[in-house]
């Protein structure tokens, strides 16, 4: 596994060689993301889209993507994933309520000091 891009994100994070062990880590990581993964298939193949759902329960496991380049969702069976990158933006980081808050509080040192205080809201992105 390699380092995330930015603390706090997956965003940068990758899984090689994936066995039984890292599977169920990185398999809930990648459904809980809200940017896109690569998928490393068996046979060399790779798939780059958004996980929208991790089945670990259902027969066979599978992970459910909507592909980047095309309009339709694909079911992935677990076995055939050998390693995963977050490769896409984290679209959620720095998003949270604590992260606002943050934002929010310096604003407000920033206008009793007599500064303009910029935008604290968060900005939208395009989603690629």
């Amino acid at each position: 596994m390699s380092e995330a891009a930015r603390p706090g994100s997956f965003e940068g994070l990758s899984f090689d060689d994936l066995d039984e062990s890292r599977r169920a880590e990185a398999f809930a990581m990648a459904a809980d993301y809200r940017g896109d993964v690569t998928l490393r298939l068996e046979g060399g193949e790779e798939l780059t889209g958004y996980v929208f759902a991790n089945e670990p329960g259902a027969d066979p496991p599978h992970l459910r993507l909507f592909p980047k380049d095309r309009d339709e969702k694909l079911v992935i069976e677990h076995a055939r994933v050998t390693g995963l990158d977050f490769s896409g933006a984290d679209k959620a980081f720095g998003r949270s309520w604590d992260a606002w808050v943050k934002r929010w509080e310096a604003a407000q040192r920033k206008i009793a000091a007599g500064a303009d205080p910029g935008a604290y809201e968060p900005q939208p992105e395009g989603l690629d």
